[in-house]
């Protein structure tokens, strides 16, 4: 028997005396009580949720929060109009496609710089347009975009 005086020579005593897979259930077991020990750890860590604001700007896009477990949710309320987006649209209202040049083109909604431009370079390179209809003749105008302009173009 060995001294108590030495508790690492105790230990190690011990250890000599268990067989190979012994040792191996202790590893195991310690490998499980850790693993154990990492998953409460992970479970209990705040967990940062992904979530919707209000719009971050006119056209709609929106901006996320980061927001830590159990805070408050935002709620989103509607924005009160804002001046002259309707009046824009207004404005917008009878643009003729055959005398506009690129900035008026780009008042009509969904047109940004390059299609006016594009609209303008087929006016010029082909001819007036004779309908709204016409306006599919332009790269990245198709049905679905004339109709939402058909309301706001004039053809003269």
């Amino acid at each position: 028997m060995m001294p108590l005086s030495d508790p690492d020579a105790f230990e190690a005593a011990e250890m000599d005396r268990l067989s190979a897979q012994e040792r191996v259930t202790l590893v195991v077991l310690g490998a499980l009580a850790l693993t154990a020990l990492g998953v409460l750890a992970w479970q209990r860590r705040p967990v940062a949720l992904v979530v919707s604001a209000v719009p971050s700007d006119v056209e709609g896009r929106q901006r996320p929060a980061l927001l830590m477990a159990g805070a408050p949710v935002p709620t989103v309320t509607a924005a009160p109009p804002q001046a002259g987006w309707d009046g824009a649209l207004e404005a917008a209202r009878g643009v003729d496609v055959n005398a506009a040049d690129v900035a008026e083109l780009e008042r009509l909604p969904g047109v940004g710089p390059a299609l006016a431009a594009r609209i303008v370079e087929e006016r010029e390179c082909c001819g007036p347009f004779h309908s709204a209809e016409d306006l599919t003749r332009v790269r990245g105008i198709g049905p679905k975009t004339r109709e939402r302009l058909e309301p706001y173009v004039t053809v003269e």
